[in-house]
């Protein structure tokens, strides 16, 4: 067989700028046998709000690009993303479960706690998408905090844990990265009283896991 597959490996650093400048020299480079090849398509990357920009850079100029976890729904539109291929399911599908489990089990009210970025905007708003159902009947309550934790100060994150207290609900979803956030968050929200306390309730979304 005279076609080669081979394969490169590009660290985006979690950094948009970064990403974008790396897909923009990719898509723009030619192949020639005396240096690197252009490149066929591309697998990656983990987080929404890097695909998410990425995606729209290689669809446009040709490149089919898929990952293997980025779930957010803006990646659904397809004259943005024409050649993006899907994985896993959208935060469009997973949200409409999370509702319905939410009203088996008789809650009304929750409050969910999620990044400013590409992949928790949108989870957050197919969480009021999916409960706007009259059928439903519940009040969700959206608090942001930034996806990069550097920038959350101790005080940003005291305010942060206050919001959610003050609604006074029971059943907080929170839809941040489990190896930043998750820790710094539920230790303010033990020391405010809404966590470990046998009454109040915390669920995730996927991006925490084996914490």
């Amino acid at each position: 067989c005279p076609i080669r597959f081979t394969t490169e490996f590009f660290d985006t650093e979690h950094s948009r700028i970064k990403a974008i400048d790396d897909a923009i020299q990719l898509v723009e480079r030619e192949s020639s046998p005396l240096r690197e090849q252009a490149p066929c398509a591309f697998l990656g990357a983990y987080r929404s709000s890097i695909t998410v920009p990425t995606s729209m850079i290689t669809g446009v100029k040709g490149y089919p690009q898929f990952s293997p976890i980025s779930t957010s729904g803006k990646l659904e539109d397809n004259k943005l993303h024409p050649l993006f291929g899907r994985l896993v399911p959208s935060d469009d599908g997973t949200a409409i479960g999370a509702i319905q489990y939410f009203s088996r089990i008789n809650v009304r009210n929750f409050a969910v706690l999620h990044t400013d970025d590409a992949y928790g905007a949108a989870y957050a708003a197919s969480l009021k998408a999916a409960a706007s159902n009259p059928e439903n009947d519940m009040t969700i309550v959206t608090v942001e905090i930034s996806a990069d934790i550097t920038k959350v100060t101790d005080m940003d994150l005291q305010w942060i844990v206050a919001q959610l207290k003050e609604t006074q609900f029971t059943y907080f979803f929170g839809v941040i990265y489990g190896s930043t956030h998750y820790s710094p968050v539920m230790e303010e929200a033990f020391r405010q009283g809404i966590a470990g306390t046998g009454r109040h309730n915390w669920m995730f979304a996927d991006a925490v896991s084996g914490i």
